[in-house]
């Protein structure tokens, strides 16, 4: 029996499932890859994987398509880059009390899931708030909402709105911020 450092190493010609003990043989490596009826038989590949089969396998070129297919897998968020400057101010959002439709489709390509819009602005004298929605819906518990807690004082928020395929949203404020900004800095497609 080999002797390796402090360890003795017992080999022998025949495996044993679950054996952590002995080595198998050189020789019996040899004979069990030269008996093609030691193997099990093997598989069809297939470019085209079929749900519940499990007798053919699916090609590594299919593989490589499907990690390459965006519309394979969860929604990947997209980062708008670097905007010149502000997609709606304050004089854009003169309306208060309803919801009032903000187009986004100029910025936002289609198939988009839903934006990442930041949000910034005050107003001098009162207490208020701003709110966004997907167009459509008619509750209001599912809303993007800042607040504006403390008169003159700029608030921000990064505010996430699920999209119609029209790209359509809503907002909703309460009173006219003296300032207000919105950009679009990213979306889920």
């Amino acid at each position: 029996m080999p002797e390796i450092g402090a360890i003795t190493v017992e080999f022998d010609d025949t495996p044993v499932d679950g054996e952590k003990s002995k080595g198998i043989t050189s020789n019996w490596a040899f004979d069990h890859k030269a008996d093609p009826a030691a193997h099990h038989e093997k598989t069809e590949l297939d470019d085209a994987p079929v749900d519940g089969e499990t007798e053919r396998g699916v090609t590594s070129n299919w593989a490589y398509n499907h990690a390459a297919n965006k519309d394979a897998h969860h929604a990947v968020f997209v980062d708008r880059g670097d905007p010149t400057g502000y997609d709606f101010i304050a004089s854009d959002h003169t309306v208060c009390g309803v919801w009032t439709d903000m187009d986004l489709s100029a910025i936002v390509p289609a198939g988009a899931l839903a934006v990442l819009i930041k949000f910034g602005g005050y107003r001098a004298d009162i207490v208020t708030n701003f709110q966004l929605r997907k167009k459509g819906n008619s509750n209001e518990y599912n809303v993007s909402t800042i607040n504006m807690q403390v008169e003159n004082v700029w608030v921000y928020a990064d505010l996430i709105v699920p999209l119609p395929p029209s790209r359509i949203i809503q907002y909703k404020q309460y009173q006219v911020w003296n300032e207000s900004n919105l950009t679009v800095k990213g979306w889920w497609i």
